[in-house]
C-alpha cells in the first residue's frame, strides 16, 4: 500500500513536498493547473517511466523545476516513494519500501531502493509483479480509462496478465531469450577463434621444430665454447706469471718514487709553513706602515692648518694696520673740514645781520602788498577748491566707470564660460542621443537576435517531438519486429528438433555466401515449391532431404565439406548434379507428384533423383517398398523451414537497421536537446543584456532630460547675463557723459584762476615788493645755510670721536693677533719635530718590508720549483700505476 510521496523540483514542485496516504485517502481534487496530474507523473516517473509522452513532458529535462519570477530555477529534482511492505508484497526483506529517483540537469540519473544506491532495473524487477509497471493496470493516467473499456481482447489480455503476475514470466522469458541468442553469437565466435587456431597450428609445429634445432645446436655452443674458454684460461695463466715478475720490479720502484714524493711534499709543507710565517710578518709591517703613514697623514693636515692659521692672522694684522691708518688719515681730514666750517660760520652769521637791518626799513610796505595779494590768493583757493571737486566727482566718476568695467568684463567672462559649457552641454546631448540610437539599435539587433533563437528553439523543439515521435515509433517496431523475430526462431528451433535439423546449417549457409559459394550450393527445399494441400505429407516423406545441397560438380562438394570440416559446422548431404547422368532415371516422375510440386525445368533430374518411383495413391506416397501417409494431430500445416530462416534473416536485417535508425535518432535527439540548452543560455546572455542596455538607455534618456534642464538654465542665465552687460554699457555712457560736463566746468575755473593769478603777478611785480621777498629770501637762505653749518660742525665731531675710539679698539685686536700668531708659531715648530720622526719611522719599516718581500719571493720561487719537481714525479708515479 503507498504510504508516503515526496517531491521536490519535480515541475510545478519548486519546494519539497511530503503527501501521506492513510485509509482516508480516496483522492485528490482541486482546481485545474494546481498539479494534481503531476503527482501522478512524479509516481510513474519514479518507478522508472522512460516515455516523455507519459509524464507530458517534450524534453527530459522539462521535469525540473524551471523558475517563476519569484523562484529561480533548480538544478535537479527528486522524488521519493515509500510502500508498506509489511504484506510481503515486495521481494525484499523490508517493511518499508522507499524508491527513490534523481535527475541532475547535467543529465545524471540516480535511482534508490531504501536509500542505497540501485539500477532501474533492479527498480522494474522489484515492482514486475505488483502491477505497478509502465504497462501496469496500478496506474491509469488521464484519458486512459477510456481505454481500458474500449481495447481490444488482445490489449485487454496484457492487462489480466499484468493482474495474474504472468507479465514477469514472460519478461523472463524474453531476457532468457535474449541470453540465449547472445550465448549463440558467444559460441559462433568461439568457433570462428578455433578455425583461427587450427591455422595457426601448422605455423607453429613448424616454429616447434626450429625450437628444438636452437636447443640442440645451443648446447653444442656451450661446450664449443667450454673448450675455448680453458684453452683462453691457460694462455692467460702464463701470461699471469710474467706480469707479475714486472709487477714486482714495478712495484719496488713504486715505493721510492712515493718515498722520494713524501720527502718532498714534507719540504714543501716546511717551505709553505715558512712562507705563512713570513706573509703573517710581511702583513704585520704592512699594518704599522699604514698606521704611521695615517699618522704622518694626521700631522700633514695639522702642519697645513697651523700654517693657514698663522697665515690668517698675518692677514688680519695687516688688514687691521691699514684700517687704523686710514682711520688716523680721516681724523685729520676731519679735523681740517671741522675748522673751515667754524670760518664759514662767522662769515654766514654777519651776512645773516646785515639782511636782518634791511628787512626791517621794507617791512610796512611789504605788509600792504601783502595782504592784497592775501585776499587774491583766497580767491584763487576757493577758485582751487572748486577744481579740486570737480576732479575728485571725476575720479570717482572714473572709479566707477573702472568698476563698471571690471564688471563688464566679469561678465563677458561668464557669458562666455555659459557660452561654452551651453556649447559643450549641447555636444554632450547631441553624444547621448547617438550613443541612445546606437543602444536602441542594439536593443533592436538583439530583440531580432531574441526572436530568431526563440523560432530556432521553437524548431529544435518540433524537431525534438517529431524526433521522439519517430523514436517511439521505431522503438515500438522494433520490439514488434524483435517479438516476430523470437518467435520465428522459436519455430526454427521446434522444427529442427522435429526433424534433426541443426541450427548449423544457417551458419553454413551464411558462410558460403560470405565465401561467395551460394549460386554453386543450393538447399533442396529451395527449389522446389510444395503444395500447401500436401506440405505434411511430403516434408515429413523426405526428412532430411530437404537439407539436402545441390551442387553442379564434386569439387564443388568437396570443397564445402571442406569448409564443413574447418569451420565445426557438423554434417551435410551433397547432390552432385553431373553425376546424376550416370544413374538410370525414369523418363518423367509420376503425375501425382508432379502436381505436388512446382519447380524449375532446370532442376528436373534432380527432381526425377529424388522422387524416383514415388507414387501418390490413397492419400499415402509409395514406392515398390515404402508407404509413407498419416496425419498431423492439430490438423496445422508446418511451415517451409527454409521459408522461415529466410523471413528470420531478414528479420534480423530489419532489426538492425531499426537500432541503427533508433540510435540515430537518439543522437539527433541528444544534439537537439544539446542545441536547445544552447539557445536557451544564448537567450538568458540576450536578455540579461537587453536589460543592461535597458538600464543604459533609461540612464541616458534621464542624462539627457537632466542635460535639457540644465542648457535651459545656463540660456535663462545667459540671457540675464546679456541683460547685465546692457545695464552696465548704460551706466557706463552715463557716467563718460557727466566727466565731459565736470570738464567744462574746470576749464571755466582754471581760466578765472589764471585772470586772478595775473593780478597777484603784477602785485608782487612791484621794486619795493621785489626787494623785501628778495631781501627776506636771502635772509633765510643764509638761515638755512647757517643751521646746515652748525649740523655739520657737530656730525664732524661726532665721527672724529668715534674714530678715536675705534683706532684704540683695532690697535688692541691687533695685540691679541700678535699673541696668537707666537702661539701659533711655538705649536708649528712641535708638529714639525712629530712629523720628522713618523717619517724616519716608516723610512725603518719601508726597508723592513723590502727585506721581508725579497725573503718571500725567494721562498715562493723555491716553492714553485719543488711543485713542479712533484708534478713530474706525480706523472712518474701515474705512469708506474697504468704498468702495474
Amino acid at each position: 500500500m503507498l504510504k508516503q510521496i515526496e517531491i521536490y523540483g519535480f515541475k510545478s514542485f519548486a519546494e519539497k513536498v511530503v503527501l501521506n496516504f492513510d485509509d482516508q485517502i480516496t483522492g485528490i481534487v482541486g482546481p485545474n493547473g494546481t498539479g494534481k496530474s503531476n503527482i501522478v507523473d512524479a509516481i510513474k516517473w519514479c518507478l522508472g517511466e522512460q516515455s516523455l509522452k507519459e509524464i507530458r513532458s517534450k524534453n527530459v529535462f522539462d521535469v525540473i523545476f524551471a523558475g517563476s519570477q519569484s523562484k529561480p530555477p533548480l538544478n535537479f529534482c527528486e522524488v521519493t516513494i515509500v510502500f508498506d511492505n509489511s504484506k510481503g508484497i515486495f521481494p525484499i526483506d523490508y517493511n518499508e519500501v522507499a524508491i527513490t529517483r534523481k535527475l541532475y540537469r547535467s543529465g545524471e540519473t540516480e535511482y534508490f531502493i531504501n536509500r542505497s544506491p540501485c539500477r532501474l532495473k533492479d527498480i522494474k524487477e522489484l515492482i514486475l509483479d505488483t502491477g505497478l509497471s509502465s504497462d501496469g493496470y496500478s496506474i491509469i493516467p488521464q484519458g486512459k480509462v477510456e481505454f481500458v473499456v474500449s481495447a481490444k481482447p488482445e490489449e485487454r489480455r496484457l492487462l489480466f496478465e499484468e493482474a495474474a503476475g504472468i507479465a514477469k514470466y514472460k519478461v523472463k522469458r524474453e531476457e532468457t531469450l535474449r541470453k540465449l541468442e547472445r550465448v549463440k553469437l558467444d559460441m559462433a565466435r568461439v568457433d570462428d577463434i578455433l578455425a583461427y587456431l587450427k591455422e595457426q597450428m601448422s605455423s607453429l609445429e613448424s616454429a616447434v621444430k626450429k625450437a628444438k634445432n636452437y636447443q640442440k645446436y645451443q648446447q653444442e655452443l656451450q661446450m664449443l665454447e667450454c673448450a675455448n674458454a680453458v684453452a683462453q684460461i691457460n694462455n692467460i695463466n702464463n701470461q699471469l706469471k710474467e706480469l707479475e715478475q714486472t709487477y714486482l720490479l714495478l712495484s719496488q720502484q713504486y715505493s721510492e718514487l712515493c718515498s722520494h714524493i713524501s720527502q718532498e711534499e714534507s719540504f714543501m709543507s716546511q717551505l709553505k709553513l715558512e712562507i705563512g710565517e713570513i706573509e703573517k710578518e710581511f702583513l704585520k709591517l704592512k699594518d704599522e706602515d699604514a698606521t704611521v703613514e695615517k699618522k704622518i697623514s694626521v700631522a700633514t693636515q695639522r702642519l697645513e692648518s697651523i700654517k693657514q692659521q698663522i697665515q690668517n692672522c698675518e692677514d688680519n694684522i695687516i688688514k687691521l694696520q691699514q684700517e687704523v691708518e686710514e682711520l688716523e688719515n680721516k681724523t685729520v681730514q676731519y679735523n681740517n673740514e671741522l675748522e673751515h666750517l667754524l670760518q664759514n660760520e662767522q662769515e654766514v652769521l654777519s651776512k645773516l645781520n646785515s639782511y636782518k637791518q634791511q628787512n626791517a626799513s621794507y617791512r610796512e610796505e611789504y605788509e600792504t602788498y601783502k595782504l592784497q595779494i592775501s585776499k587774491l590768493q583766497e580767491v584763487v583757493l576757493e577758485k582751487n577748491k572748486n577744481v579740486s571737486e570737480l576732479a575728485y566727482q571725476k575720479v570717482k566718476i572714473r572709479n566707477e566707470i573702472l568698476t563698471l568695467t571690471r564688471d563688464l568684463q566679469k561678465y563677458n567672462i561668464d557669458a562666455g564660460s555659459l557660452n561654452k559649457e551651453l556649447q559643450k552641454n549641447k555636444n554632450t546631448i547631441i553624444l547621448s542621443k547617438e550613443e541612445l540610437q546606437r543602444i536602441e539599435q542594439q536593443i533592436q539587433l538583439l530583440q531580432q537576435r531574441k526572436e530568431d533563437i526563440k523560432n530556432k528553439l521553437e524548431l529544435v523543439q518540433n524537431k525534438l517531438s517529431d524526433i521522439e515521435q519517430q523514436l517511439q515509433q521505431k522503438q515500438n517496431d522494433y520490439d514488434s519486429l524483435n517479438k516476430e523475430f523470437y518467435q520465428i526462431t522459436s519455430k526454427l528451433d521446434t522444427i529442427s528438433t522435429t526433424h534433426g535439423y541443426s541450427y548449423n546449417l544457417q551458419k553454413f549457409l551464411s558462410l558460403l555466401e560470405n565465401k561467395g559459394f551460394a549460386q554453386k550450393c543450393i538447399p533442396l527445399s529451395s527449389i522446389i515449391k510444395i503444395n500447401p494441400q500436401y506440405y505434411s505429407l511430403v516434408s515429413t516423406y523426405l526428412g532430411n532431404k530437404l537439407f539436402w545441397l545441390i551442387v553442379e560438380t564434386e569439387s564443388d562438394a568437396k570443397e564445402a565439406i571442406k569448409l564443413l570440416t574447418e569451420n565445426n559446422l557438423g554434417f551435410a548431404t551433397f547432390v552432385v548434379k553431373t553425376n546424376i547422368d550416370e544413374v538410370q532415371l525414369p523418363q518423367q516422375i509420376d503425375v501425382s507428384i508432379a502436381n505436388m510440386l512446382e519447380f524449375d525445368p532446370y532442376w528436373e533430374k534432380v527432381i526425377k533423383f529424388v522422387f524416383s518411383d514415388l507414387i501418390y495413391q490413397d492419400c499415402m506416397l509409395r514406392t515398390k517398398v515404402l508407404l509413407h501417409g498419416g496425419n498431423t494431430s492439430d490438423h496445422m500445416q508446418e511451415e517451409d523451414v527454409f521459408l522461415l530462416q529466410q523471413k528470420a534473416n531478414e528479420l534480423s536485417k530489419n532489426l538492425k537497421n531499426l537500432s541503427d535508425e533508433i540510435q540515430f535518432l537518439s543522437q539527433q535527439l541528444n544534439d537537439s536537446i544539446t542545441q536547445k540548452i544552447s539557445f536557451e543560455k544564448e537567450l538568458v546572455t540576450i536578455e540579461t543584456q537587453l536589460q543592461q542596455l535597458y538600464s543604459s538607455k533609461k540612464e541616458k534618456e534621464e542624462n539627457i532630460l537632466s542635460l535639457e534642464e540644465l542648457i535651459n538654465v545656463l540660456e535663462s542665465n545667459l540671457e540675464q547675463s546679456n541683460k547685465e552687460l546692457e545695464s552696465l554699457h548704460r551706466q557706463i555712457a552715463e557716467l563718460n557723459d557727466r566727466i565731459k560736463t565736470f570738464d567744462e566746468e574746470e576749464k571755466k575755473l582754471r581760466e578765472e584762476i589764471e585772470q586772478y593769478m595775473a593780478e597777484i603777478s603784477k602785485l608782487q611785480s612791484n621794486k619795493v615788493f621785489e626787494e623785501y621777498v628778495r631781501v627776506n629770501s636771502e635772509y633765510a637762505k643764509l638761515q638755512q645755510q647757517y643751521d646746515n653749518l652748525i649740523k655739520d660742525i657737530e656730525a664732524k665731531r661726532e665721527m672724529i670721536s668715534f674714530i678715536v675710539h675705534k683706532t684704540n679698539s683695532l690697535s688692541l685686536e691687533i695685540e691679541e693677533q700678535n699673541k696668537l700668531k707666537q702661539q701659533l708659531e711655538t705649536q708649528l715648530l712641535e708638529e714639525e719635530k712629530h712629523l720628522l720622526e713618523l717619517l724616519k719611522e716608516k723610512e725603518e719599516i719601508s726597508k723592513q718590508l723590502s727585506k721581508v718581500v725579497d725573503e718571500l719571493e725567494n721562498k715562493r720561487l723555491t716553492l714553485s720549483d719543488k711543485e713542479q719537481q712533484i708534478k713530474i714525479l706525480l706523472q712518474q708515479k701515474e705512469e708506474l700505476q697504468q704498468q702495474l
